[in-house]
């Protein structure tokens, strides 16, 4: 039995009981909130730094035809599925406007999913309004990190979203879908394709669907096989995509989650979710669980304002994936996924879909954070997407005369998701109540930036523009979007400098910059940060011959977390 089960007719809405069809106010002012956060997110602010870097590898494929031309970091393979369409903008437009394009791409997949998502809940008997607010809440968590761009995150993201949709509503599709989305996932974020494929299955394997498995598996080797031919053409060949592996490596992946801390939050984690997967139910406790759940998420959006309105004004910006966030998502979805149990047991309903969420669900939260420097943190990706699936059970299984009172958890769990959205965006302003003014660089055509943001953009042109000798070259900075702040090509081989920790990565870096023409080299160090890459820009003037001098950079408004003055140079 699935965990959201079709209701008897007495239980469904009263327009649906007398035949009247058409969407309600309740499923246009979903549809409209939804549209909005993500125009908002479209249009609204700029993250200087990873955001920045995924738009420089994708600038560097379009612009030479091939995977690693500017960065040697793994994570842009996902790039080669939106080289078509991309690349049809580029010849058109060059970079101009090229954040608003794939940020509008990215909303059009995330519409997509909504779609999906609120027919399958619909499907299984919920009423219109609670899924469209449930996969309002879903949607939002494929960039629960808060950078609202085609990544490696974000696909793989929504291929655990759709993997837990196929496995709990028992979605029936031909086999070269589910097979598509695993070999996608996969080529965005090989660990996850692991894991999703692992658990499609086991699922197969429990329905006693062995044949259709076999079928799965056959179009992932024919779908593996085009991607790997493709990720070999446009790579450089296993040489170059070797050089980016061995690079990739120093990101620190996995070395977070392995602390003797985060071990022991994993582990408490752990025992919460298994605790409301496997503790005996009981019917009574179904009301009081719901009503506690209704009280967290209202606790949580004022929370999570509140932190963000109080946020010291000269400190560095808050993130969305916070430890005491994700303490939040797990006890909202454990206490969800244990009252999901009592109320099956109400019903007298099987419970297998359930604790197999919750165990996806642990799943997710130990890839997610085995594969990020970020550690345990990035687990919020998984409990913000299993929040919205639990929450859409409830609504559906618990019975209320009042159609809104049964929607109210529904409600506050989109609620939660749109607020975190729209307060915690990634390294940047909250995207409402900010000043904003209109970019001017090309590649930030189209956005509206802060007014701080913008007089950084200004003063950094006026300051430097003029003192660098040509419009391609190579910057040293935590900042990469001076390069389009200041509308220079990248050159080189690593565009965001964040993380080389490993003798194995810096020779990969220098094997790349040795088959790499640099006209220059610009380094800008802010001088409350330690410089990881005095060594390494001092070895690239030496090898290249170059002399260095100091500029002078004085912004009165530097990124914001960057307190004090930067020191520039020069080396040509």
């Amino acid at each position: 039995m699935a965990l959201l089960e079709r209701r008897s007719d007495c239980q469904k809405p009263g327009l649906e009981r007398l035949g009247v069809v058409g969407p309600s106010a309740t499923v246009l002012f979903a549809k409209t909130v939804l549209l909005m956060v993500l125009l908002a997110h479209c249009f609204i602010g700029i993250d200087l730094t990873d955001e920045i870097q995924y738009y420089y590898q994708i600038e560097g494929l379009l612009r030479t035809g091939t995977l690693f031309a500017t960065d040697l970091y793994v994570q842009q393979l996902i790039y080669i599925l939106f080289y078509p369409v991309l690349k049809l903008y580029h010849s058109m437009f060059g970079v101009t406007g090229l954040v608003l394009f794939g940020r509008l791409l990215f909303a059009g997949l995330l519409l997509l999913l909504f779609a999906f998502s609120r027919r399958q809940f619909v499907r299984r008997g919920l009423d219109d309004g609670a899924a469209c607010f449930a996969s309002v809440a879903l949607v939002l968590a494929v960039p629960y990190h808060g950078i609202f761009a085609i990544s490696y995150n974000t696909i793989s993201q929504i291929g655990w979203a759709l993997t837990m949709l196929f496995v709990v509503c028992r979605v029936h599709l031909p086999m070269w879908v589910w097979a598509l989305v695993i070999s996608i996932t996969g080529l965005a974020h090989p660990t996850a394709g692991i894991a999703v494929s692992v658990i499609s299955g086991l699922f197969f394997v429990t329905q006693d669907r062995i044949r259709e498995l076999l079928g799965v598996i056959a179009y992932c080797i024919v779908f593996s096989l085009i991607l790997i031919s493709l990720v070999f053409v446009l790579g450089g060949g296993i040489s170059g995509f070797w050089t980016a592996l061995a690079f990739s490596g120093g990101f620190s992946v996995g070395t977070a989650l392995l602390s003797e801390r985060n071990l022991f939050q994993y582990s408490q984690i752990a025992a919460l979710v298994l605790g409301a997967m496997f503790l005996p139910t009981s019917r009574i406790a179904v009301r009081p669980l719901l009503w506690t759940l209704v009280a967290l998420l209202a606790v949580s959006i004022i929370y999570g304002i509140q932190t963000r309105l109080t946020w010291p004004a000269d400190s560095a910006w808050p993130y969305r994936y916070k430890l005491e966030f994700l303490d939040g998502w797990v006890i909202l979805s454990a206490i969800a996924l244990f009252a999901l149990r009592c109320v099956q047991r109400e019903h007298s309903v099987r419970l297998p879909d359930a604790r197999a969420l919750g165990l996806i669900t642990l799943f997710q939260c130990a890839v997610l954070s085995a594969t990020s420097s970020n550690g345990l943190a990035q687990g919020i990706g998984a409990f913000s997407l299993a929040l919205p699936i639990l929450t859409a059970g409830l609504v559906l299984q618990v019975y209320h005369p009042r159609q809104w009172t049964r929607r109210i958890p529904a409600v506050l769990v989109a609620a939660l998701a749109v607020s975190m959205s729209l307060l915690y965006p990634y390294q940047q302003s909250s995207l409402v109540g900010a000043q904003r003014t209109f970019a001017e660089a090309p590649l930030f055509r189209g956005l509206l930036v802060t007014s701080e943001q913008d007089d950084f953009f200004h003063q950094a042109r006026e300051q430097l523009a003029k003192q660098l000798p040509s419009r391609t070259g190579m910057i040293l900075s935590r900042t990469p979007g001076l390069y389009a702040i200041l509308n220079i090509a990248p050159q080189g081989c690593m565009v965001y400098n964040h993380s080389m920790r490993s003798e194995r990565s810096e020779e990969a870096f220098f094997e790349c910059m040795d088959q790499r023409e640099i006209d220059f080299v610009f380094r800008v160090r802010w001088l409350d940060r330690d410089d990881r890459f005095a060594e390494i820009a001092s070895k690239l003037t030496e090898l290249r011959g170059f002399t260095c001098r100091e500029l002078m950079f004085e912004p009165s408004s530097p990124p914001r977390g960057l307190s004090t003055m930067p020191l520039a140079s020069l080396c040509d």
